[in-house]
């Protein structure tokens, strides 16, 4: 599998619970590899940090920047990541009340 399939795959599982995997334009030139990272699709003012006891925490980017409060993962460490994922899963917005009122879906 090349390095975007895999990408996208990894993408793909993140959607499936609420996430968005990111990547890092700085990290390749810079290291030479691709790091990403993590944010909630909830909440785009936040950003995923590991913790040093293997789990995980919501840390705000607005206030020192993506690349300060969040963990840099490579792809690797990113599938891990998802693997164990137990954080709250996505659902749909809440409606308005003048958008649950209108019920009538056909096209008339």
């Amino acid at each position: 599998m090349t390095p975007q399939q895999n990408e996208r795959r990894l993408q793909a599982d993140a959607q499936r619970v609420g996430l968005k995997l990111v990547r890092d334009r700085y990290s390749f030139a810079a290291t030479g590899q691709r790091r990403f990272f993590i944010r909630p699709v909830w909440d785009a003012r936040r950003a995923v940090r590991i913790l040093p006891d293997g789990g995980w925490e919501l840390v705000p980017i607005l206030a020192h920047g993506r690349r300060r409060g969040a963990s840099q993962l490579l792809i690797e460490e990113a599938e891990q990541l998802l693997r164990r994922w137990s954080g709250p899963l996505p659902c749909a917005p809440a409606r308005f009340p003048w958008q649950a009122a209108n019920t009538n879906t056909s096209n008339q």
